[in-house]
């Protein structure tokens, strides 16, 4: 009686124990007559483990969504070379038998359904779970129900999800977007004889982008000019809080570059009498990942001023624009050769800083982490920061294991310079907590 007693007292306090760690999910599936059991209950537990991490992703104040758009829409493409074996098996085309087909779709049916249990990693996102119960309708037999509660890993929840959301971070048969802003001081178009400033402007921005159609780096299928709604529609997407952004990119946008070119043209001196002019030109611009939010390099154009003296027959709009084109054009070969040194971002990775004392702390960390990074391509941006917590998307062109092991390494540099911190690695995240106090900005 008193090992049934111990027995019953082990059972309640691990049920306990799965009530309070475990989250609980909930599937259907509707089965053919000719599936197995085994068959039956595993497509189950699929189903099952979908609700959980909807529900985990809800939890994580993540766009579910979007993230089930993704991957399912990655799922269905998968399954083209699936269809084209299957079909050549059964030597399916327009002459096929109605025995044939029904074959085929029954072998396509079953091997999408094993193919959809393990896709992208989704089956080793709950190492843990349980069955709570089977059942079957009572009104459609086919129809089957499980509820079953299962324990999350949520660091690879997080990678699995960024992965999918904001999918591989490379620039492959991407498009560039070449956006141009045109600042004139101290005179307006219409003084240089220009009645409609697509006269100018357009011009310029036309020229550039056909450059760039010509030059392009091989990993650029197209260039395309923002203008009209679709400068609308980047301007809505860039005013996005941060942590919306990276999960809320326009299809369009998608594996894209953003070249934003900033152009500054002042009059700093002229007399119409003597047909004489002096004009500063100074610009920037700026090469930015559209999918990630990440700038990857910035460009500077020296002041330069230039004075002219006008002919008769001379047009000082054309001057003007020809020298601006120029100044943009030169700058052109850089831009190119660093869309050619865009690396792929295999993996990506949330880790989260606690207890700093000030910004400096996340900034010093965070530049030995990209120092020490460089063989792995690696990026961070950072998602959101608050009073004491900051979490960070580390984008990098490894396996996590490495990020851990780089972390570690960058701990050791770091307290050699009086900032010490611990690497949090546990199954809920992976993160930094900082140790002691520092001076620097406060939060």
């Amino acid at each position: 009686m008193r090992k049934i007693s111990f027995f019953l007292c082990c059972l309640i306090a691990t049920s306990l124990c799965f009530s309070k760690d475990f989250t609980r999910g909930r599937g259907k599936f509707k089965a053919d007559d000719d599936d197995s059991y085994d068959f039956i209950k595993k497509q189950l537990v699929h189903e099952g483990f979908k609700d959980i991490i909807t529900k985990e992703l809800s939890n994580l104040g993540l766009n579910t969504e979007l993230f089930w758009q993704k991957y399912n829409s990655s799922l269905e493409k998968s399954y083209a070379q699936l269809e084209a074996d299957l079909k050549a098996k059964y030597k399916i085309s327009a002459d096929s038998s109605r025995a044939q087909m029904n074959n085929y779709e029954k072998e396509l049916r079953r091997k999408k359904l094993i193919k959809e249990r393990s896709f992208g990693g989704i089956n080793n996102i709950i190492p843990r779970w349980v069955v709570k119960k089977i059942s079957r309708s009572q009104k459609w037999p086919r129809n089957r129900y499980i509820s079953i509660e299962g324990d999350v890993d949520r660091g690879k929840l997080n990678q699995f999800y960024y992965s999918f959301v904001k999918g591989k971070q490379s620039i492959s048969d991407g498009t560039l977007y070449v956006k141009v802003n045109f600042d004139l001081r101290g005179f307006s178009y219409s003084d240089i004889e220009i009645e409609n400033e697509k006269e100018f402007d357009g011009v310029i921005s036309k020229k550039w982008v056909d450059w760039f159609l010509i030059n392009k780096p091989p990993n650029i299928s197209n260039v395309v000019l923002i203008q009209g709604e679709l400068g609308q529609k980047l301007k809505t997407f860039q005013n996005l809080p941060t942590t919306d952004m990276l999960v809320n990119v326009p299809p369009e946008f998608m594996n894209s570059l953003l070249l934003d070119l900033n152009l500054q043209l002042e009059l700093e001196d002229s007399n119409p009498a003597l047909s004489t002019y002096q004009y500063q030109y100074r610009g920037e611009a700026f090469l930015k990942n559209l999918q990630s939010n990440y700038v990857i390099e910035t460009f500077s154009m020296r002041p330069e001023t230039k004075e002219y003296r006008l002919a008769k027959s001379s047009s000082l709009a054309n001057i003007l624009a020809n020298h601006l084109y120029q100044l943009g054009r030169d700058h052109f070969p850089k831009v190119t050769q660093s869309i050619k040194n865009i690396t792929p971002i295999k993996s990506i990775q949330r880790v989260s800083l606690h207890d700093f004392q000030s910004i400096n702390n996340i900034q010093e960390i965070l530049d030995m982490v990209s120092d020490e990074g460089v063989k792995y391509s690696l990026r961070t941006e950072i998602e959101s920061i608050s009073q004491g917590k900051a979490d960070v998307i580390f984008f990098f062109d490894g396996k996590i294991d490495q990020i851990k092991l780089l972390l570690n390494q960058v701990r050791v540099q770091a307290a050699k310079k009086g900032l010490g911190f611990e690497v949090v690695d546990t199954v809920d995240e992976l993160g930094i907590k900082f140790k002691g106090d520092t001076e620097g900005t406060k939060i």
